[in-house]
């Protein structure tokens, strides 16, 4: 259930909401069932409407973000335990430790438990056939929160 945070520090489920209108560019004014109004921030509105079709629903263990990218000639890979995916009409957005995951200029990928990778290219078999696409070479950081670099030779990966 979706709660609209009104401005007296009320939560209102939104399907007790019966209308709704703009009183200025940051305040929203929101009739219930009971008929009484309640006043709450324009964001909070917007926040409450978007997440209000959004289904939450658990990951399996052994799921996690990739997001990755070069830098200095080597690739960076950092790694994220997915808990949940939120499930919208846009799309599946996976929801980590951090909150829901977008990640900005990083490339990202999916690793799932049984070893496939799913990118933006596709669905790679295995971590190793994924990586020989995504650039052989000096891996930088492949687990999130510790620094190591390890060689990785792109006939190893073929």
């Amino acid at each position: 259930m979706t709660f609209l945070n009104a401005c007296e520090g009320e939560l209102i489920p939104m399907c007790h909401i019966t209308g709704a209108r703009y009183i200025s560019e940051t305040l929203v004014e929101v009739s219930v069932t009971s008929g009484v109004t309640h006043e709450a921030p324009a964001s909070s509105w917007e926040l409450a409407k978007s997440a209000e079709g959004r289904q939450i629903v658990p990951a399996a263990g052994g799921t996690y973000l990739l997001t990755y990218g070069r830098f200095d000639g080597r690739l960076r890979i950092d790694r994220e335990p997915i808990v949940a995916w939120a499930i919208e009409t846009a799309g599946v957005t996976p929801v980590t430790e951090k909150g829901m995951s977008f990640s900005g200029s990083r490339e990202r990928a999916i690793l799932y438990s049984d070893g496939t990778v799913h990118d933006a290219l596709g669905l790679h078999d295995s971590f190793r056939s994924w990586i020989g696409e995504v650039g052989p070479g000096e891996v930088l950081n492949i687990d999130s929160g510790r620094s190591c670099v390890a060689s990785f030779d792109e006939k190893a990966v073929a």
